[in-house]
């Protein structure tokens, strides 16, 4: 039996990284009493896996994870008991059966949502102009990670769509797709360069959701087709 769920991370526990959440969850799981498989060989570990690592610094509002089980075991208590084994900031919101066969989350993603909002306003006041224009530009050189080292790419082809919304909240949803993969430090990198910053200012970073794409080929919330 395979187990979808859908969780957030709250702000305070954003300086978390991914390692130390996919510990959390361990331990949640044998804390709750869910009857998890394992692996097989001389270290074995809870067959658990996440939709898409999440960055250090940033919270999550919808994050996905799968987990097998090796015995049917009901939704409500894998939902109860869960959250009853994770701390306050780290919550099940919904979770569901994957069907036999269906496949991994992780191959699924081709997209995320991310938030970025300055914490002070003066910074707000100061900078947001400057940023319009930086993602109105038809180029925005970079820089991504390869197995042969750094690679120069226009992020522009990788940002699928940027806004900034009335309270001054940067709205982004940037490329997961396999060589097309785009994280929001390699934006901000890209900020601080474009706009001569020796530094940017404090933002609060959030992750809304992971996108998958429909039969259209459209970007859809993940957690929406499951």
């Amino acid at each position: 039996m395979r187990v979808w769920a859908e969780f957030e991370k709250g702000a305070r526990l954003r300086h978390i990284g991914h390692l130390d959440l996919m510990r959390a969850m361990q331990r949640a799981l044998r804390r709750s009493g869910t009857p998890v498989s394992y692996s097989k060989g001389y270290n074995p570990h809870i067959l658990l896996s996440f939709a898409s690592a999440l960055s250090v610094g940033a919270s999550g509002a919808h994050e996905l994870m799968e987990v097998e089980l090796r015995e049917e075991w009901t939704l409500d208590q894998f939902f109860t008991q869960m959250n009853a084994a994770l701390p306050e900031d780290l919550r099940i919101l919904r979770c569901g059966r994957l069907p036999d066969g269906a496949s991994p989350l992780m191959s699924r993603v081709a997209a995320a949502g991310w938030r970025m909002k300055m914490i002070r306003a003066e910074d707000e006041t100061a900078l947001l102009p400057a940023v319009s224009d930086f993602f109105a530009r038809d180029i925005i050189p970079g820089q991504r990670k390869t197995k042969s080292g750094m690679k120069d790419v226009n992020l522009r082809e990788l940002i699928e769509k940027a806004d900034i919304l009335p309270d001054g909240t940067i709205e982004m949803i940037l490329s997961q797709e396999e060589g097309k993969t785009c994280k929001p430090s390699m934006i901000t990198d890209a900020m601080k360069e474009v706009l001569g910053l020796a530094a940017l200012p404090r933002m609060e970073l959030i992750r809304t959701h992971l996108y998958t794409r429909d039969a259209r080929g459209q970007l859809v919330p993940l957690e929406e087709t499951l």
